[in-house]
């Protein structure tokens, strides 16, 4: 008789988030569609500095992660495509600034707003597939929605909205959004907006819901709303570029707030694996900090990132936080700096690869921290609205046969 011992391996499989810009690792600013900049993947333990490439202007917004890889970063008047072993694919420079992430449709179609009052959509070699011209300035990313529809704000005092190939739907005369939207599973977009003249533009003091076709759900006053963030329970957490932080309801109620931080807040704040909320705020002092808040409102801890931050932190699956302030630092859920990357220039929001690497803007260049381990998939399960990511448990008995009896 044979003796067979046999052991039980329990694999907890991450599978890639439905809705959630297809493949790509990072498909928009704030990653997915309910803006979260909540990655499945496990970042580096490391700040070894794999590579840099030199874009030729600073770069000021995260970068973006199509499915094969290639990293899509705004500069100057371009954006630039580097494959992830350092290599240029293209670059395409348009008629004014871009100082905002690209966005990815679920074809991979790159749709980028320029200062110079259009709307690009891109195939992905870097050919143009369509324009949209507007009338004004772009102020927000371009925000794919429900069934590939588009949404962006305007310095015309209108929010757009386009169908897939580039014509226009509907202008919203509510303000121009401001930087972004989170978007809910029905479709239901969230966003703060820029109001006044062309030329003395302010923030608004509403925070705004919108059906997919543009039908106003509701508003609530807010001062100075940013980008909203989207829990798996339907709560917004809406930073103010006042420096206080607000808990809002799908339906529109203010659940808690203001909780003042600080002076100002310049980027909106990210969600965790268990619910804390991560923003970075500046001070009177002139200091910039991370700081992590419970859902209900308390302040857990407060780290210092340096004299000035613009950017959304980035969490892993595993919970470390990945910040750009006078360094790229990396936190863990204690609120221990564990390393750190110094490049005498600040940084701007990161974007998490699939194979764990960290991709920031310093300066005029793109950098990729961390070694490649491609594969490395949390082992949390969480979800998020926008998009699901389920736990698939496998057993798998693997059978040793120590002797054999004849």
């Amino acid at each position: 008789m044979d003796s067979r011992p046999f052991s039980v391996l329990v694999l907890l499989l991450l599978l890639p988030a439905a809705g959630a810009g297809g493949e790509s690792p990072w498909s928009r600013a704030g990653r997915d569609p309910a803006n979260t900049s909540l990655s499945p993947y496990v970042g580096p333990v490391d700040n070894t500095v794999r590579w840099r490439f030199e874009v030729g202007g600073y770069i000021y917004s995260s970068p973006v992660i199509a499915r094969d890889g290639t990293i899509l970063v705004t500069s100057g008047e371009s954006v630039v495509a580097l494959s992830p072993d350092n290599t240029l694919k293209w670059r395409k420079s348009f008629g004014g600034k871009v100082y905002l992430s690209p966005s990815l449709g679920q074809d991979g179609t790159i749709y980028i707003g320029s200062d110079d009052n259009k709307v690009y959509a891109l195939n992905s070699d870097g050919s143009v597939k369509w324009i949209y011209s507007a009338g004004g300035m772009v102020s927000s990313c371009v925000v794919v929605g429900q069934g590939g529809r588009l949404y962006f704000g305007c310095a015309d005092n209108q929010t757009y909205i386009l169908s897939p190939n580039g014509n226009l739907e509907r202008k919203l005369p509510i303000g121009g959004m401001y930087l972004g939207a989170a978007v809910d599973n029905d479709g239901t977009l969230y966003f703060g907006v820029l109001v006044g003249a062309a030329d003395g533009l302010e923030r608004g003091r509403l925070l705004y819901a919108v059906s997919p076709e543009g039908d106003l759900k509701w508003s609530i006053q807010l001062p100075a709303p940013l980008p909203p963030v989207l829990s798996r329970d339907g709560t917004l957490y809406v930073g103010s570029l006042e420096g206080a932080l607000y808990a809002v309801g799908r339906d529109g109620s203010l659940r808690w707030g203001p909780l003042k931080l600080g002076e100002a807040m310049y980027s909106p704040p990210a969600l965790a694996p268990d619910g804390t909320i991560y923003a970075c705020y500046w001070d009177n002092a002139s200091l910039s900090w991370l700081v992590a808040v419970t859902p209900t409102g308390e302040k857990r801890w407060v780290t210092g990132v340096g004299s000035f931050c613009r950017s959304t932190p980035v969490v892993d699956g595993q919970g470390t936080i990945y910040v750009g302030g006078d360094n790229l630092f990396a936190v863990g859920a204690d609120g221990t700096v564990r390393w750190q990357v110094c490049t005498g220039t600040k940084w701007a929001s990161p974007a998490l690869a699939a194979d764990g690497s960290v991709c920031a803007g310093s300066g005029g260049y793109l950098y990729v921290v961390g070694r490649a381990t491609a594969g490395r998939a949390a082992t949390t399960l969480y979800m998020v609205a926008g998009g699901v990511a389920v736990g698939l448990v496998l057993v798998v008995l693997l059978a040793r046969r120590k002797g054999r009896q004849g």
